[in-house]
């Protein structure tokens, strides 16, 4: 299983190699040749915008050095706030029923089944997420690294110098 340092608004990889945002496809490529041993069952979409991870039981994840999914650590809401520290509410998509938790650099997506466990908050959020009804156990469905404020504001940044070695 893949051990991966999340780097907000920059990048997702290890002390041998780094998907970082902005990156050409051919150093993608090159990453994914080199390391196809270590790298395994991973399917490769290119965005110079985004990183997403779409299948988290196939990797585990830390930040700051600290894991926040491993298999042995769920990446439940409540574990998401431990490990990042809520700022402000989420946002609910009622038509995807995905509750998005957006960071700067940084969101994650849980799935929640059904309309009937959609979470209540009321719009004056200052009580932090122990406040929201989402049902216990919800994990994270998918996460994005992006450059900027919010997901949907993302441009790709220049291209990193690290690329240029």
């Amino acid at each position: 299983m893949l051990d991966l340092e999340v780097v907000p608004e920059r990048s997702l990889g290890n002390e041998q190699w780094e998907f970082t945002l902005g990156m050409p496809l051919a150093q993608a490529v090159a990453i994914l040749q080199k390391h196809c041993r270590i790298i395994k069952n991973v399917q490769v979409l290119y965005s110079e915008q985004v990183i997403e991870v779409c299948d988290l039981t196939k990797v585990k994840l830390k930040y700051c050095g600290v894991h926040f999914n491993s298999q042995a650590i769920a990446p439940t809401i409540e574990q998401i706030d431990q490990s990042f520290g809520a700022t402000h509410p989420g946002v609910y998509n009622s038509a995807e029923q995905l509750f998005h938790l957006n960071f700067r650099g940084l969101s994650f997506s849980f799935q929640l089944d059904s309309w009937t466990e959609a979470p209540k908050y009321e719009p004056n959020f200052a009580h932090g997420l122990a406040s929201l009804q989402i049902p216990h156990g919800a994990t994270v469905k998918r996460m994005y690294i992006y450059s900027g404020n919010s997901l949907q504001d993302t441009k790709a940044p220049m291209m990193p110098l690290s690329c240029f070695l």
